[in-house]
């Protein structure tokens, strides 16, 4: 197995072990985590998507999850223990406006999704 294939086989197994492990997707019960968020490899490459794209697309949640989670836990670190909670909830909420922002509204429901989420704590 080659390096590059190696790491393409990892990224894509935890993106699949943390998405299951969260239970995030209310989905069709069949099919793994990606599958069921219509985001597996099969799913991709028939919509068009090429290999090298995929591959980079399980790079990047990977990579980006675990960076931006880091950078938080960080910030966190830094505040009085009464405020690590309010920080870092306040750290992912300005990163979901900002990529809503982005796109437009296009990532309005995971916004309202966390906002809600959010609310319940």
């Amino acid at each position: 197995m080659t390096p590059a294939l190696y790491d393409s086989v990892i990224t894509e197994e935890w993106v699949n072990l943390h998405l299951e492990t969260c239970g995030a997707f209310l989905l069709p019960v069949n099919g793994g985590p990606l599958g069921r968020a219509g985001m597996d490899r099969y799913s991709l490459y028939r919509m068009g998507m090429p290999k090298d794209l995929v591959d980079r697309l399980y790079r990047a949640l990977y990579v980006y999850t675990n960076g931006f989670h880091n950078i938080i836990n960080e910030i966190a670190a830094h505040c009085p223990p009464r405020f690590e909670k309010h920080v870092s909830s306040n750290a992912w909420l300005t990163f979901l406006l900002l990529l809503e922002q982005c796109e437009n509204g296009k990532y309005e429901m995971a916004m309202l999704n966390f906002k809600q989420a959010a609310e319940k704590e």
